[in-house]
């Protein structure tokens, strides 16, 4: 299943923007997918790539109000995406 925009604005945080467009949610679901490797990721590509275009929208001038940690403007979907990045960085470099 890919992320689409409907997967995106299903997030509740994300149907209160009203001046989030359909163009903005596009290019940032373009830019995520060109960002990740589904080899590496596998079962877990989607979610890394919505959680991206999560953090994409977060940062930008309409979701200026979402859910940005206090530290270095950090929002929740990057830390539960780096999570996940970084958990599947270090299956990569286990041998059997």
């Amino acid at each position: 299943m890919a992320v689409t925009i409907a997967t995106i604005r299903a997030h509740l945080e994300f149907s209160a923007i009203t001046d989030l467009s359909d163009a903005v949610i596009t290019d940032a679901i373009t830019k995520a997918t060109s960002r990740y490797d589904a080899t590496v990721l596998d079962t877990r590509t989607d979610e890394v790539i919505e959680l991206d275009v999560c953090d994409q929208i977060a940062r930008s001038p309409a979701g200026r109000s979402l859910r940005l940690v206090t530290d270095a403007e950090t929002t929740i979907y990057e830390l539960r995406r780096d999570k996940i990045r970084e958990s599947m960085a270090r299956a990569e470099r286990v041998e059997p």
